[in-house]
């Protein structure tokens, strides 16, 4: 008699190698989904935290994506959790994924966005909802007559980094100089800021190219004006042809109008989520995240 020996499966999760790898994975499995990530967004990641991008792997397969990220300020974000093949949801793969997340993250004040069908199962595990998030999706804007203000900068050549990385922190609530550095540096980035008399920011606005057209983020202003004309300028980047998608916080009923006024459409909707409450963000100034 032939003895069958029984298949053993073994699910391992692991770091990621690299970017190569991220490009792979993390981004081909949001890809999958239809979330149309940054084309560029790797480097920024690993560059603020190479330990919190895991991978987890079937039987030599990656078949599972999650981020969780570690900012300076006690935050943490989880992104990007997703098992690719439909056939192996609700085995329990993902489950572990998120417990892995969670133990990484386990001193912070953990983000997400959750896609709504996962809001009760992000419930259960201690996230409290805070806001609706919604993309928006409309076009660039034809390169015609556009009036540059005088106080627009390159947010590259800004004089006083420290400014942007604590008008970051106002309205992000992630104090996180090592992303911002990168992600204002990435292949393809326009990342611009207005300046007021004192040369301190009070606009910032960023146009990156995506898997699909490119997305607008963050978008972040004092005022509604300022984010209109950020908003503009930024779609002057854009080709005129292409598609560019916006996240915006439902909260922020001067967002919404914004990118209303311009007949763009809502694409989908998440909830933000955090395990300790909101930290401090400016909600006012919140145009796209």
């Amino acid at each position: 008699m032939t003895e069958i020996t029984p298949h053993i499966e073994e699910f391992v999760i692991r770091k990621l190698k690299d970017v190569e790898e991220y490009n792979k994975t993390h981004a081909r499995f949001a890809a999958d989904e239809g979330w149309n990530p940054g084309l560029y967004d790797a480097a920024t990641y690993v560059s603020q935290d190479p330990d919190g991008i895991f991978i987890g792997v079937l039987n030599g397969e990656a078949i599972c994506s999650i981020t969780a990220i570690k900012f300076e300020n006690g935050q943490g974000f989880i992104g990007l959790f997703i098992t690719c093949k439909k056939d192996l949801r609700s085995k329990g793969y993902g489950s572990k994924m998120f417990a892995h997340a969670l133990e990484y993250l386990k001193d912070c004040n953990i983000g997400l966005e959750g896609v709504l069908l996962q809001v009760p199962y992000y419930s259960r595990r201690g996230f409290q909802e805070v806001w609706n998030t919604c993309r928006y999706g409309g076009s660039g804007t034809a390169a015609t007559t556009l009036v540059t203000p005088p106080y627009l900068i390159d947010l590259k050549a800004v004089e006083n980094f420290e400014d942007l990385v604590e008008f970051d922190l106002v309205h992000s609530g992630q104090r996180r100089p090592k992303f911002l550095k990168k992600w204002i540096s990435s292949a393809g980035m326009v990342a611009l800021g207005f300046l007021d008399e004192n040369k301190k920011l009070k606009a910032i606005g960023c146009l990156r190219p995506a898997m699909q057209g490119s997305r607008i983020g963050p978008l972040f202003a004092y005022n509604f004006q300022d984010a209109s004309n950020m908003f503009t300028i930024l779609l002057h980047h854009a080709a005129s042809s292409s598609s560019v998608n916006i996240d915006i916080c439902c909260m922020n009923d001067n967002a919404v109008q914004l990118v209303e006024n311009y007949g763009w459409k809502p694409i989908f909707g998440c909830r933000r989520m955090y395990t300790k409450g909101i930290p401090s963000i400016n909600i006012k100034g919140l145009y796209g995240i």
